[in-house]
């Protein structure tokens, strides 16, 4: 009980909220359309997303929105349980907010658009982001079937 406080009170007094240290089951929120134009999102330093439909897994993220995708990054794609869980289903859920919008997870390999990516996440989250480079990067875009899970 006493190292349970311990923890939480240095992850509070260090300005995090323990909830970003661990993973999480299925998001709660209301589903809207995906937008046209992510730029709301700019303000949001932590998103939330959810995959593995069958067995929800949720993850605190950092993404950027560029025109009409959201952008997340795996730094160690091998070891990352959610990016492991795209490469197996498409289908996501990104919370932002109390929002959640239900879109799917492809990875780019593109140099011109992950070369984009890197400079949104460098605008965004400030000093070099060259990690993005090497990550396993995944477009998320509407889905094509909409049914919720």
């Amino acid at each position: 009980m006493r190292v349970g406080f311990v923890i939480i009170a240095l992850l509070t007094f260090n300005g995090c909220d323990y909830t970003e240290r661990f993973a999480g089951g299925k998001l709660n929120g209301e589903v809207l359309p995906t937008p046209n134009d992510w730029s709301f999102s700019d303000s949001t330093m932590l998103v939330q997303l959810e995959t593995n439909p069958k067995n929800p897994y949720s993850v605190n993220i950092w993404g950027v929105g560029i025109d009409s995708n959201y952008y997340v990054a795996a730094g160690q794609a091998s070891e990352a349980a959610w990016a492991i869980h795209i490469e197996s289903n498409h289908a996501v859920r990104l919370r932002i907010g109390n929002s959640i919008y239900l879109l799917e997870a492809d990875r780019t390999t593109d140099m011109n658009e992950l070369l984009n990516v890197t400079t949104a996440f460098e605008k965004k989250y400030g000093s070099s982001q060259e990690w993005v480079n090497t990550a396993w990067v995944y477009r998320l875009a509407p889905r094509t079937d909409s049914n919720d899970n």
